[in-house]
């Protein structure tokens, strides 16, 4: 079907000689399927069908413009404003989708509806606080925010107007009297009508030389959102509302262009009676320089009796009770429940003084017999007293505070109060340090083992030990400088990255081998003394751009470990042991979703290489090679939807591809290197004895813990050194080529679809390793997959400063040392590469010989 941005994947005829071979499926090729053969045909068809973007797998969300929302008023007999807004979407978003589920409160599934009965029979509860939130229990809660009793909303909102200029800047910016512009979105959870923010968004428009703030409100109530949208549009521009559930917006919103302020207000949080694995949910979104800005109603204290905290609860008004009450109408008529009849119940709430919370509950004060499915199924009865547990409404300590954000990977930076002391506001960051900290463990400690750190499986590397004192040794000099440190600061210091054709031609670097290791307790207590100092900084003055780059190393370095990992006949014994933050799973197998032969045609356009200052002062940071900005031309080609797989690289091997000469010599890369003084590519595999790619053995390909058999393996994108890839394009034949650098920025909508691409992708460890290529709905605007994950991107750019190029003043060697003609620039995401290195202008670069990374290539070709 047609993806939402109109792309569409053609193929084309003009790698003749390919079609040929791949008509030809060799019956020996270990990755041949049973079912189908992966390179038949295809190239030479004139179909140009269409697929599907790859967007996201729920439909239970929306994406307004404030251009579609059509207004309108109306007052209810109490007197009380309703509003009646009603969404119009464009055709083009998919509008007759979108409006079966506008609500998430007007339509459940059977399952949903099973869990509602379930829930009321068996645990006498309502399932989800979800229920509440219709239409009319949105409007009860806006009443509730309004009466003299509810003292949460008028105070939050009196921290919010007192606070909000210091509240607008981020921590780190507090101290430069012009901070640098950047993209900027605060993104409220919950937000209904979203009126308390007002101080903080007129704060955070008045910022000098900030760049554009956008508003995000996202609730799972449209008629909130509606009257939100009609509220902002009076005085500004920049509203972009969500409908969905809070899950949907974090996997919607989490990869936006610039930092993020995501806050959660309110008293919402203590609706959770365990909020950790809510709080893991936001942390585990937020990027590297974001921001979470949480409302915390404070429990009982001399100054806040429990009778104030009850009369909130249950206002003289009768309007929390309606608001409760209202649910039992929700679920009844979502659930086709009978005579589960609101005006037989009444509100108890309850103030727990040992969970700290209000427990409220819809009493039964007229005995009925519930039943579903018009009456043929019998649910329960309720006899005076009984009760349904709704919600509760949870308050917190110090103590409880502390644990929680700790516990859900936060760092707490700065809060706000109330002078009396009823409610707060934290301004928490992402707790990169111990992230690091705990993948730092994972690998050396689950994966590697104790015994096994000296051990060293590519002699071009150190042994593993070293890298383990490496992280913590760039970190501290870098950021820290820890007393006492100095000498793990000297014998840590630089790995070594030596010539593969001549291993003794080598950049300055520590020393490689030692006669005893630190022991691993060593390791460890250096490591989270790092981490400790981290994490002081980052409550103290935010996330500096040190920082960032001592995090960004370490994420570099836990990735290049992984493929050491896998080339090592030495790990722990443990198998699959548990991932801190991911869950890590075993590759699949399953055959690809887009069949072998497909391409993109790809229109002459100019690209964007580099970060723009913009994009520098919202990421914190970024390296030297990165920089300058500036345009690159590129001419219309044509492109591979997919990388080579397994098995169409197979065709390749048996073809004889390892035994002539010709492929390996007659290519542009091995030009390249020769030229610069390299022995080639021929030279490296006869020397090697090469005949085929390393993680291919007799019996399957080499992944973390097993051999996978070839046939399962076959739709896994070949992992390749650059001289293997560029052969491979030699053999196809027919002007097939490895893409260049800017080419590759051309296969993108700009950054957001890079984005989409990124946050779909098979990276950030999710998998073990590579999965079929097209299997992760990560396409392109421009229909093409496994851009941003699955295996680094080869290119056949030489890795190179831009012109106007400058060193880092506190890393001058990060980059230029590697300046040689030798090593080319990859682009993209491994299944190992971190977030923080997940942007469009980072640049990974390795030598052509150079066989371990997870790298992949694809075929592209000139437009004729």
């Amino acid at each position: 079907h047609k993806n939402k941005f109109g792309a569409r994947l053609s193929m084309i005829s003009s790698i003749s000689k390919s079609v040929a071979r791949h008509a030809c499926a060799n019956k020996k090729n270990p990755f041949a399927s049973t079912s189908s053969a992966f390179l038949r045909g295809g190239c030479c068809s004139n179909a140009r069908p269409f697929f599907g973007h790859g967007g996201l797998p729920t439909r239970s969300f929306s994406v307004i413009s404030k251009e579609n929302v059509e207004h309108s008023t109306k007052v209810s007999s109490s007197g009380r404003y309703q509003s009646t807004a009603t969404a119009v979407f464009n055709p083009d978003d998919d509008s007759d989708e979108d409006s079966e589920l506008d609500e998430p409160t007007t339509i459940v599934t059977e399952q949903e509806k099973r869990e509602i009965i379930d829930s009321i029979k068996y645990k006498s509860r309502l399932p989800s606080v979800v229920y509440l939130y219709d239409d009319v229990g949105s409007d009860l809660f806006e009443d509730i925010t309004k009466t003299k009793e509810y003292y949460v909303t008028r105070t939050e909102y009196s921290i919010l107007r007192d606070n909000a200029s210091h509240m607008a800047r981020f921590q780190d910016e507090m101290h430069q009297e012009s901070p640098r512009a950047f993209q900027n979105s605060l993104i409220e959870l919950g937000a209904g009508s979203g009126k308390k923010l007002h101080p903080l968004l007129d704060a955070l428009e008045q910022i000098p030389k900030s760049a554009k703030c956008s508003y995000v409100p996202a609730d799972y109530s449209r008629s909130a959102i509606e009257e939100n949208v009609q509220v902002y549009n009076r005085n500004r521009q920049n509203v972009e509302p969500f409908v969905g559930t809070h899950e949907d917006a974090f996997h919607a919103l989490s990869r936006r262009t610039g930092r993020k302020t995501w806050a959660y207000l309110g008293s919402s949080l203590g609706n959770y009676t365990d909020p950790v694995p809510f709080l893991k949910q936001i942390s585990s979104h937020c990027g590297s320089r974001d921001r979470v800005f949480l409302g915390i109603d404070l429990a009982t204290h001399d100054d806040k009796p429990i009778d104030m905290i009850n009369a909130a609860y249950n206002d003289s008004e009768g309007i929390t009770e309606s608001f409760i009450l209202n649910s039992l109408t929700v679920v009844s008529r979502l659930a086709g429940l009978q005579n589960l009849d609101q005006d037989k119940f009444r509100l108890v709430s309850e103030y727990n003084t040992t969970s700290h919370a209000v427990e409220m509950f819809a009493e039964c004060v007229v005995p009925c017999a519930v039943t579903a499915n018009d009456g043929k199924e019998f649910v329960r009865s309720f006899e005076k007293g009984d009760r349904i547990f709704i919600e509760q409404s949870g308050k917190f300590t110090e103590d409880k505070i502390k644990q929680m954000t700790e516990a859900s990977g936060f760092v707490q930076k700065r809060r706000w109060s109330d002078e009396k002391g009823y409610f707060t506001i934290l301004e928490l960051g992402p707790n990169l340090p111990a992230t690091a900290t705990a993948l730092n463990q994972f690998i050396f400690q689950d994966l590697i083992g104790k015994d096994n750190l000296p051990h060293q499986p590519i002699l071009l590397r150190n042994p593993f030990a070293f890298y383990w004192g490496h992280i913590s040794a760039f970190s501290d000099r870098i950021t820290l400088g820890l007393p006492g440190r100095d000498h793990e600061r000297q014998i840590f210091e630089r790995g070594v990255d030596p010539d593969v054709d001549d291993p003794s031609k080598i950049h300055r670097h520590s020393p490689r081998y030692q006669d005893t290791w630190p022991t691993p307790d060593e390791f460890k207590m250096y490591d989270t003394e790092v981490q400790q100092g981290l994490c002081q900084q980052i409550a103290e003055g935010g996330v500096s751009r040190n920082m960032l780059m001592a995090l960004e190393h370490a994420e570099m370095h836990h990735e290049t470990l992984m493929y050491m990992v896998m080339q090592s006949d030495k790990k722990n014994e443990q198998a699959d042991p548990k991932h801190p933050f991911s869950d890590f799973a075993r590759p699949p197998t399953e055959s690809r979703t887009i069949p072998s032969g497909q391409y993109v045609r790809i229109d002459s356009t100019t690209v964007d290489l580099g970060a723009t200052p913009e994009q520098e002062a919202a990421l914190g940071f970024v390296w030297d090679n990165e920089l300058p900005h500036h345009k690159a031309s590129v001419d219309s080609f044509n492109c591979a939807a997919c990388p080579v797989t397994n098995a169409e690289f197979q065709e390749f091997v048996q073809d004889g591809g390892y035994t002539n000469r010709s492929f390996w010599d007659d290519n542009e890369i091995n030009e390249q290197v020769k030229a610069a003084g390299g022995a080639g590519a021929w030279d490296w595999i006869s020397r090697e004895g090469i005949q085929r790619p390393l993680f291919w053995e007799d019996k399957g390909v080499r992944t973390l813990y097993d051999l996978v058999p070839h046939q399962k393996a076959g739709d896994w994108p070949a992992v390749v050194s650059l001289f293997e890839a560029a052969a491979y394009c030699q053999w196809v034949g027919n002007g097939a080529r490895i893409m260049t650098e800017p080419e590759y920025h051309a296969l993108f909508d700009g950054e957001e679809d890079y984005n989409h691409a990124a946050r779909q992708g098979n990276n950030n460890w999710r998998y073990q390793g590579v999965v079929p290529v097209g299997s992760m709905n990560d396409a392109t605007g421009k229909g093409v997959s496994d851009l941003v994950g699955n295996g680094w991107e080869w290119t056949s750019t030489p890795f190179a400063g831009f012109e106007g190029f400058k060193p880092l003043p506190d890393y001058d060697e990060y980059s230029a040392d590697f300046f040689d003609d030798k090593h080319f620039v990859l682009k993209g995401a491994s299944p190992f590469t971190g977030m923080l290195a997940q942007r469009m202008s980072f640049r990974n670069w390795y030598q052509p010989n150079y066989p371990y990374p997870i790298a992949k290539f694809r075929i592209v070709v000139n437009q004729e």
